[in-house]
């Protein structure tokens, strides 16, 4: 299975898109609280990205979609591949 090793998963490199990294910036200027924030569900996208909700991207490549729950709560956008996941955009949710 791809981003497994011996039934292990194995993290991918995370890669914030540009206009994520203006949308985190937005939310949390300094991302420091944001971080923290999202370091659980990070890492599960780095870890297992195939396990998230998947639709159909403007250019027909599927796009990933997890919803952080809590307080607050925050929707990613993400694709990935073999090797690395990219992260696309982040909104928060009221």
């Amino acid at each position: 299975m791809v981003g497994r090793s011996n039934g292990k998963a194995i993290p991918r490199d995370i890669v914030e898109h540009p206009i994520y990294a203006q949308q985190a910036n937005e939310i949390d200027p300094t991302t420091r609280q944001l971080d923290g924030e999202l370091l659980g569900v990070l890492f599960d996208i780095a870890r297992l990205p195939e396990f998230f909700e998947e639709m159909p991207g403007p250019t027909g490549a599927p796009i990933c979609i997890v919803d952080r729950t809590g307080n607050p709560s925050y929707r990613i956008w993400f694709t990935y591949d073999d090797r690395r996941v990219m992260l696309l955009g982040i909104v928060r949710r009221p």
